[in-house]
């Protein structure tokens, strides 16, 4: 009995590694806290760094069962500030090419900036 680990007739298509990357601070970065960004249907999570960069991979766009086409909306959120959202459009498990929020390359065009619900100051005498 012989075995192989490849296919010795055809090459198997290879599958582009999806990822989304982009920039999301509070307003006037008056927060070390990083923003949360959760992408719907994939039921992905991440936080930003530090400078407020974030990268999402995209894990089963493409599955036997079949491959995702519409849009997905990524929420960006952290505590006192307003929530907000891009969305990223996919043809059968890609990156569409017709995007709004996003390039085709995944990178996010205009950089999230989440305002502020709430601010003050007490003072006590």
């Amino acid at each position: 009995m012989i075995s192989c680990t490849s296919n010795p007739f055809w090459n198997d298509p290879t599958k582009n590694e999806l990822k989304l990357n982009g920039t999301a601070t509070a307003e006037n970065k008056h927060t070390d806290v990083p923003i949360s960004i959760w992408m719907e249907s994939f039921d992905q999570y991440t936080i930003t760094d530090s400078d407020g960069n974030f990268s999402i991979p995209i894990n089963n766009s493409q599955s036997g069962t079949g491959n995702i086409s519409g849009p997905v909306k990524l929420y960006f959120f952290i505590y006192n500030y307003h929530l907000d959202s891009a969305t990223v459009f996919f043809t059968n498990g890609e990156l569409s090419k017709d995007q709004t929020d996003f390039s085709t390359n995944g990178d996010l065009i205009k950089r999230v900036e989440l305002t502020k619900i709430l601010s003050g100051e007490m003072e006590f005498q």
